[in-house]
């Protein structure tokens, strides 16, 4: 069985998880709603490993502070997030990594957000302060209101970026820049045409990764593109 959700804010009071399953009925889709409070913070959690039905929605009174946190945290309001295969391997206790998501865990492994609080040293060290665009690929925590990271996890995004499109970029799309550009380094990796001339074949451009590569590599510059199933 494969398993694909998707996770997105609807009017900024309800929370929408689609999970789309492939078995001997076909494609099936399942959704559940959750309708959470305007304020504090709130966020998507499972206590055990499962299916759709370990999610539930966890309100919080208050969004986080930077209180009792290292110097280098960031408080970020998300804007988007996704569910990816990655997460639902996850929540099923499947995940090929030793280490798991301490319960009760959020699903998200990548966010698009605004900085809502850091201190002067972010500013100082990673030229970061409030009111920032940034995103950032993470382990899991992303299905949330609001999100404390290391500021050297995150990247700054230029404002008129429309969110759902980017946060849509950074764990395929990130994933397939770095395989593409693995022979390139320093700034030839960032030139307008690095893969100019070359021949790519993907193994397995069916994949989500795999059709990124493909568009990637043409956008890149490559004179021809074969891939596999």
């Amino acid at each position: 069985q494969i398993e694909d959700t998707k996770f997105s804010n609807v009017d900024n009071v309800r929370v929408v998880c689609e999970s789309v399953a492939a078995g001997k009925l076909g494609r099936q889709r399942f959704f559940r709603v959750f309708e959470y409070e305007e304020e504090g913070d709130a966020r998507i959690v499972y206590n055990g490993y499962g299916g759709i039905d370990k999610l539930q929605l966890l309100n919080i009174n208050n969004p986080p502070t930077l209180r009792g946190v290292s110097h280098d945290s960031v408080v970020v309001k998300v804007q988007a997030s996704t569910i990816s295969y990655s997460d639902c391997l996850i929540r099923r206790g499947l995940w090929w990594r030793k280490e798991s998501a301490p319960f009760p865990a959020s699903p998200g492994v990548d966010f698009v957000g605004q900085v809502e609080k850091c201190g002067q040293h972010v500013l100082d060290s990673y030229g970061i302060e409030v009111g920032d665009r940034v995103a950032s690929l993470i382990r899991w925590g992303g299905n949330g209101r609001y999100l404390t990271v290391k500021a050297n996890q995150l990247v700054q995004l230029p404002p008129e970026i429309c969110a759902l499109r980017a946060v849509c970029l950074i764990e395929n799309y990130l994933a397939a820049f770095q395989t593409l550009n693995l022979g390139n380094d320093g700034p030839n990796r960032y030139r307008e045409h690095p893969l100019l001339g070359k021949t790519i074949l993907v193994l397995g451009g069916m994949c989500m990764v795999g059709q990124a590569i493909v568009e990637l590599a043409l956008i890149s510059g490559s004179s021809a593109v074969y891939t596999t199933a």
